[in-house]
Formats: C-alpha cells, sequence, structure tokens
C-alpha cells in the first residue's frame, strides 16, 4: 500500500478545518460491493482510487473532527505475495506507523478475523505520531489488504468511537 498517499490523506484531512467537519450522530451502514465489505461510518464517506506502483489503492474516509475514520484496500500482483503472512501484515503496520512521520508502536496482536466460517489472518495495533494516535486493523485475504483505521487527535477520548467502527467491519 502506498504509505505516503494515505499519510497525506492523513494530513489534508486534520488540515481541512471546520468546513470539513462531519457530526458525529449519525452512524451509517456504508456498503462497497467492489470492496466486499460493509462497515459504520460517522457519515458518508468520501471514495477516492489512486494508482501506485501498479496497485490500485482504494479509500473510503469520513472526517469527523477530532476524529478520522478510514477503510482502504488494494489487491496485490503476485510478484508482492511471496513472503509469508507474518512478515505481511508487519509490513503494512511498518509502513503506515513509518509512512512519513516517524510514528511509534504502542501495543499490538495478531488475531483471525471471521468472515462467516473463513478466518483470515489479522493485525490489531495501536500508534502514534505525537499529535495522533490510532487504532487500526490490517487483514488479508489472499492478494487482497484491508487497512482498517481510526485516528484522533491527542487528548481526545475516542475508545468508544474507535470499538464502534472498527467493530462494525465486515467483510462479505
Amino acid at each position: 500500500m502506498n504509505r505516503k498517499l494515505l499519510l497525506l490523506l492523513l494530513v489534508l484531512a486534520f488540515g481541512i478545518g471546520a468546513l470539513a467537519q462531519t457530526s458525529t450522530d449519525s452512524w451509517n451502514k456504508f456498503t462497497s460491493d467492489a470492496g466486499k465489505f460493509s462497515v459504520l461510518f460517522p457519515g458518508q464517506p468520501e471514495e477516492n482510487s489512486a494508482t501506485e506502483k501498479g496497485v490500485l489503492l482504494h479509500t473510503f474516509r469520513v472526517l469527523a473532527r477530532p476524529r478520522i475514520y478510514m477503510v482502504l484496500y488494494s489487491d496485490y500482483p503476485d510478484a508482492d505475495l511471496t513472503l509469508d503472512i507474518k512478515t505481511r501484515l508487519r509490513a503494512e503496520r511498518d509502513g503506515f506507523i513509518k509512512g512519513g512521520t516517524e510514528g511509534k508502536l504502542i501495543s499490538e496482536r495478531e488475531f483471525k478475523f471471521k468472515r462467516g466460517s473463513t478466518e483470515l489472518p489479522a493485525l490489531e495495533f495501536i500508534s502514534e505520531d505525537g499529535t495522533i494516535h490510532y487504532k487500526s486493523i490490517v487483514i488479508i485475504d489472499g492478494r487482497r489488504v484491508y487497512f482498517v483505521c481510526a485516528g484522533a487527535l491527542q487528548g481526545n477520548d475516542s475508545t468508544s468511537q474507535f470499538e464502534r467502527f472498527l467493530g462494525s467491519f465486515e467483510l462479505r
């Protein structure tokens, strides 16, 4: 996944200001047929796609200041699938954390993400970069990687919002 693009999206999202504020009073189920997922967002997500090194990255995000909620997914070519699953999970994590701001990892845990009766390898982690703290999940489904992330400016208790968002993510 192109971490520089992701970092740029995060910086832009937090820098936009009051004009981009979204109410967190109404959470709505969003479904992406192409992405094969659904999730609750506190507003209508902005959708973007960009290609980097032959990989198409799909991004869905809602800015609800002081928080941001995002789902990204991409399908990697065969050449990128040679690494073992643990290495791929950690590479996605490290790409996000080190994506230009020298963030730091606070905690992590591997688990199996359920899609029906199928269990997919996943990694949940908490990180921060000095001004923003994040809770993220990386899920690997063959060549597809899902990255689900909620972030908030430091000093904002966002535990319940993060759990609501991340806990609502489902794969079809």
